[in-house]
């Protein structure tokens, strides 16, 4: 279980993204290639920011303009949606910083707290 945010370590720069972001590529390719479903890679924050750049409402400390460039000419959106938000398993939740209480008050199927805890009790 990865847990998130491979991107912004205090101090790196585009090239140390760029590594970052190929051994992300290549361990999520393995993933699919050998159909190893005990692998699993969560999205955290920070890689949320390099999902979508142009949302000005998400901007972590550590997102430059320049690491993002090297990121996303690697990572393509078939490797993006690998990344999965929670994981269950046997009656938990796995997630990259906990759940947040908005999800206690959405409607819709994919993201509730309804669907997860679905999840959960399967």
């Amino acid at each position: 279980m990865f847990l998130g945010d491979y991107f912004d370590n205090y101090g790196d720069d585009p090239r140390h993204a760029e590594k970052v972001a190929v051994w992300l590529k290549k361990h999520l390719h393995w993933k699919f290639q050998y159909g190893e479903n005990n692998i699993h890679f969560l999205v955290g924050n920070h890689d949320q920011y390099y999902l979508f750049p142009n949302n000005p409402d998400w901007i972590a400390a550590g997102f430059t303009h320049d690491k993002n460039r090297k990121i996303r000419s690697i990572l393509h959106k078939e490797e993006w949606e690998e990344l999965e938000l929670h994981y269950v398993t046997q009656g938990f939740i796995l997630s990259h910083a906990g759940v947040s209480p908005q999800l206690f008050k959405r409607k819709d199927k994919i993201f509730s707290l309804d669907s997860i805890i679905e999840d959960c009790e399967k």
